[in-house]
């Protein structure tokens, strides 16, 4: 994951941002 924060644990994708 690259490292940016998401909101939600479950609201990672694959590259680690937040699903927007």
């Amino acid at each position: 994951m690259s490292g940016k924060p998401a909101a939600r644990q479950n609201d990672m994708t694959a590259e680690g941002g937040p699903i927007v």
